[in-house]
């Protein structure tokens, strides 16, 4: 049921979110095979922010009211409630993960909460039990050594899976940010917002620094945005709205997918990014762009 399933309900998150395919980049979609699922079917909401599947095969499905878990026949619906302390905090879902041990991680407006299959509950943790600051919780990631990292509009945390206790590491930005990415690696963290650029943390110091500005690592890229960061043979392909930035280990700037290479008049917002065999996936809100990824060669655009 795994992978068809995933497949099939990817699908369904493109139409709900109504994702249109430029003329410019277009690609075939002929062979598509769309199903609906929506209120009718026992959906909470239709809008869709999240998708993850766990290690039984269900698609768990993130919306602005409630969590919704399809096994393939029918939607079982989690809401907030007044009197059970291990319902969910809030119907308003931000992110899903699913770790590497196959706990499923829920981030809400109130708190962070941990799905007990056992008994189809949630163990929550938010500023009242813990210490968090802000109970929006804006996303979550899995750091190298197996802890959950996770962000409110302004802190990074960690929780560490054996004792399950939660520490502040740093203070990632001054003012209330919406947090969209943590991307954990040995010696630094990259913490990427969707207004007020990013930000890395160095574990070797524990400091905070600005990409824009003077850091250990001599990147110096300008964006309002990063949404995103993966690692392509050995480079990193930032996703951000001003285009993919890509950097050598090093932090040097090798090149940048920009406005200009895709022959489009305004920046190019940069909304996902996905390596997909020997090409990366590029979705923005011009369209979708399949970049053929060896950048010792110049860069093609599929169109």
């Amino acid at each position: 049921m795994r992978s068809t399933l995933a497949y099939s309900v990817i699908a369904i998150w493109l139409q709900l979110l109504g994702v249109i395919f430029s003329d410019a980049a277009a690609i075939e979609v002929a062979d598509l095979q769309f199903t609906e699922l929506d209120n009718r079917d026992g959906l909470s909401s239709t809008v869709v922010l999240d998708i993850a599947e766990d290690d039984k095969g269900y698609i768990w499905l993130a919306t602005m009211n409630g969590l919704n878990r399809y096994s393939g026949y029918d939607i079982k619906q989690y809401h907030p409630s007044d009197i059970d302390p291990n319902a969910l905090p809030s119907g308003f879902i931000q992110k899903l993960l699913v770790d590497s041990i196959g706990t499923l991680w829920i981030a809400t407006h109130s708190g962070l909460a941990k799905y007990q299959p056992e008994t189809d509950d949630f163990k929550i943790f938010s500023s009242t039990n813990s210490s968090i600051k802000l109970d929006l919780i804006t996303t979550i990631s899995e750091s190298i050594n197996g802890d959950i990292l996770f962000t409110d509009s302004k802190f990074l945390y960690s929780l560490s899976r054996d004792k399950e206790e939660v520490r502040v590491v740093t203070k990632a930005f001054d003012a209330p940010s919406n947090i969209k990415i943590v991307f954990d690696e040995s010696s630094k963290i990259w913490i990427g917002s969707n207004e007020a650029g990013a930000k890395i943390f160095d574990k070797s110091d524990s400091q905070i620094y600005s990409l824009d500005k003077v850091n250990p690592w001599g990147i110096d890229v300008s964006f309002g945005a990063l949404r995103d960061v993966i690692v392509i043979e050995g480079n990193y392909w930032l996703a951000t709205d001003k285009g993919v930035f890509i950097l050598e280990n090093r932090g040097n700037l090798i090149r940048s997918i920009d406005k200009d290479l895709l022959s489009i008049e305004h920046d190019v917002n940069v909304l996902s990014i996905e390596q997909v065999s020997d090409s990366v996936w590029v979705g923005t809100d011009a369209g979708l762009f399949i970049v053929h990824k060896n950048i010792d060669e110049p860069i093609k655009i599929t169109t």
